[in-house]
């Protein structure tokens, strides 16, 4: 396990960098084992917000996942994907409970809750998944 200030965005390649004030972190966990086929890089923000994020073997980040009472910088770690997680919000139909949401575009899944002012969601790339990693795994 390292522990460094860390970025990483989804669907492209991690990058660790020196505290970057606009993202207000305060320190990376990286976990991987020899015998997982991924990585997760867990960085908690000083509002508290806690991100995870997956990356494969080959240096891809196929998922992200977050949880806080403040939302994570949502727009640095989905990257490119930002612009249809924004969309797939203003979208989406809703179940009953009108806190949850899931969304299944083409090679994107979304799944958001906020309950009781506690956010917590995880985007992920179905496509680039390990063939090892189930994606319940994904939290």
């Amino acid at each position: 396990m390292v522990a460094s200030s860390c970025k990483a965005e989804l669907g492209g390649a991690p990058t660790w960098q020196p505290g970057n004030a606009n993202f207000t972190k305060t320190f990376c966990k990286r976990t991987n084992t020899r015998n997982m086929s991924f990585s997760v890089n867990e960085t908690v923000f000083t509002t508290g917000a806690v991100a995870r994020e997956y990356i494969a073997r080959s240096g891809t980040v196929f998922a992200v996942a977050w949880n806080g009472l403040q939302m994570a910088p949502l727009d640095v770690l989905l990257g490119p994907y930002f612009p249809s997680f924004r969309l797939a919000l203003g979208t989406a139909q809703t179940g009953a409970d009108a806190a949850a949401m899931r969304v299944a575009q083409s090679g994107l899944i979304i799944e958001v809750d906020n309950h009781g002012g506690t956010f917590a969601g995880r985007v992920y790339l179905p496509q680039a998944l390990p063939a090892d990693v189930r994606d319940d795994s994904i939290r």
